[in-house]
């Protein structure tokens, strides 16, 4: 019987530990939803050349005879350009930031005579 009532105790430790850990992703959910756009904007920023592809490839497909003239042009320009934009990565960040402290080190430096 004492094995069943340790068993029965870890048990109920182990499904309220659960029901904390659910409470805790379900408030920082809540906390990080204001900065999701923002980062998603970072890391995969929408692109005027995305649009102009989605675009072309529309007019590509309608019914109209002339359409293919403008609709093949748009589509590869679009598909082609959107490869030369690429999202922020972790170097660009460090980067960003190695400049910026050393701006501030030479304002710091000048400050001091």
């Amino acid at each position: 019987m004492i094995d069943m009532s340790t068993d029965a105790k870890k048990l109920k430790d182990y499904g309220k530990s659960l029901k904390d850990t659910k409470e805790m992703y379900e408030e920082s959910s809540k906390l990080g939803s204001p900065l999701k756009k923002p980062l998603r904007q970072v890391t995969n920023p929408s692109s005027p050349w995305k649009t102009m592809s989605t675009v072309g490839a529309t007019i590509l497909l309608s019914p109209e005879p002339f359409t293919d003239i403008v609709g093949i042009p748009l589509f590869v320009i679009g598909a082609g350009m959107s490869k030369y934009r690429s999202p922020a990565k972790l170097s660009d960040v460090y980067k960003h930031h190695q400049m910026i402290t050393k701006t501030l080190n030479e304002l710091k430096e000048g400050l001091r005579l």
